[in-house]
Parts: C-alpha cells; structure tokens; sequence
C-alpha cells in the first residue's frame, strides 16, 4: 500500500465529511484512512461510522491530543508513507496525494514534506512553512547548520516515510496541542533529514476549527505551555527561562494598554488581546516559578547528600 492517512478528530462534525471526500477522490494511488477520534461529544462519531466501510475509526475513551492520538493510528497504518491531514483540511485536487508521494521518492534526502496551505476564510492567505523554530532568532539561531533551508510546517498536512516516523518514534507526546510540528521536525533535522515544502499541492485549511469554542485565554495558556516545553527540550532551562521571563514583561506591559483600551471603547477585539497577554503573563510566571522549585528541591537533594 502507497500511504496511510491518518486523521484525528475532535468535535470535527461539522467539517469531517468534507475533509474524507477529499480524500476518497484521490487516483491513482492506494491508500487507506485511519481515523482517530479523540472522545468527540458531538455527531463526530456518528459521521465516521456511517463510512465504516472506507475507513478505520479508532474511539479513544480520552482526548489523548493531536501527537500521541496520530502515534495511537500509526500503529495501525500498513503504508509505506503516513499523511497526517487534519479533519478542517481538504486536499484540493484528486492527484494531490499521488504528487506528493513522487516528490518525496525522488527526493530521499527529505523526512518530512508539507503542502501549500490556504485559509478558507482567508483565500489570499497562505501558511508558510517557517524558517525558524519559536523564539529561535532571539538565541543567536542555533539550529541553521542543520540540513535544507526549511525549519518546520504545520502540523494540518505533512507526509513522512513510515520509516522517517518509525525512527522518530512518532510525536513527542508531552505536546498536547501546539509546538508538536515543530519539534519532530527539529528531531527529524537532527537526524539528517530535510524537511521540504511542495507548494504544488494544495489544501484548504479552516485553521482552529478544534479550538473554536476555547476563549482566548484558555487557547493561549495550551500554545504557551507548548512552547515553554519546546524551549526546554530543545534550548535547555537556563534558556527557556530567560524567554519565558522576556515574554513576561513584553505581555505585562501590553496587557495594561490593552486592559485601558477595552475600559475607554467597550470592544471586543481589546478584550480579547488582554486576555490573549494574561495568559502569557499567568504561564510564564508559573513557569518560572516551577523552574525555582525544582531548583530548590534540588539543592536540598544535595544537601541531604
């Protein structure tokens, strides 16, 4: 079998059907489809098992997370390539699977490889892969030896050589939500593989759509987490401090302008960048602070020794 793809949805009624037909329409090419399902509430489950007969459905009893619901699949997939795609994404043309399986095979230099990525509520808008991972420029970009010229693309449309995952061991599952697509394909680089960017596929990406209902200060507290254990995985401690504390007091600052702006104009665009900066003030101060702790405990470890 070509590829297997793997989608994980949550609460993705709305937008799921879509996102399978798209993929249903692929030629010239065999694939299966594994979906994951991360305790959907909604009518999820009864969309998915109305197809049954195209697709593998795996229920998960909890919200395992987009890294460890696709590793949760990949133990199912029998392709010789993985394509994650995500249940608000469509693959616009009936070929697009097919190219991007040709690009990777005569490129074995590359590990991993997204598609061009447009916004439906933006047409003009693209995701660009990025030439950086976050925050990187503000630690004197210690990654630029690593092979090729991209860092890492999003996560809603990648495809791996089973191989690549399998040596990767999938995603790192301490990422719940957010900083998972940039650190496997951090790890993917280190290993020697470049990650590569085929804008001559494209898919149509809703983006959020899983977070929709999540206000703004609960969205930005999971982001901020993610990237302070990025930070720490791939910086180390004294490093992702010194982002985490540079964070704080940019947002502090912000989140008394924006906090006096919402006072003044009552709207809501205000209210919502204050709440946006508080969760960034709230985690980095819990971050800091849990850094201090552990410090403490270890220096009491050694005076005990």
């Amino acid at each position: 079998m070509d590829v297997s793809v793997l989608i994980v949805t949550y609460h993705a009624a709305s937008y799921i059907e879509g996102c399978l037909n798209s993929v249903l329409m692929q030629e010239n090419i065999s694939y299966e489809i594994i979906v994951v399902d991360n305790a959907s509430t909604d009518d999820t489950t009864v969309i998915l098992k109305k197809m049954n007969d195209r697709i593998c459905v795996i229920e998960s009893a909890e919200n395992l997370g987009f890294g460890k619901a696709n590793n949760l699949g990949f133990q199912q997939a029998k392709g010789d390539f993985v394509f994650l795609l995500n249940p608000d994404a469509k693959l616009v043309d009936s070929l697009a699977l097919r190219r991007l399986i040709d690009f990777i095979r005569a490129n074995p230099q590359v590990g991993i490889v997204g598609a061009k990525i447009i916004s439906t509520q933006d047409a003009e808008k693209e995701t660009l892969p990025k030439q950086y991972y976050p925050d990187e420029q503000n630690i004197n970009s210690p990654f630029q030896h690593l092979p090729g010229e991209v860092a890492w693309v999003l996560g809603a449309s990648m495809l791996f050589p089973a191989d690549v995952y399998r040596k990767l061991q999938g995603f790192d599952e301490a990422f719940f939500l957010y900083g998972e697509d940039a650190d496997i394909c951090l790890r993917a680089r280190k290993l020697g593989y470049e990650i590569a960017y085929f804008p001559d596929v494209v898919v149509e990406h809703i983006g959020g759509a899983s977070e929709a209902a999540a206000n703004f200060y609960d969205r930005t507290v999971r982001k901020e987490k993610a990237y302070h254990l990025f930070y720490t995985k791939h910086y180390g401690k004294d490093v992702a401090l010194h982002l985490a504390r540079k964070k704080y007091w940019r947002s502090l600052w912000r989140l008394v302008e924006y906090r006096a702006l919402h006072l003044l104009m009552r709207r809501r665009a205000w209210h919502e960048k204050f709440l946006k900066n508080k969760a960034v003030c709230d985690i980095a101060r819990q971050f800091e602070q849990s850094l201090l702790v552990e410090g403490e405990t270890r220096c009491a470890c050694c005076r005990k020794k």
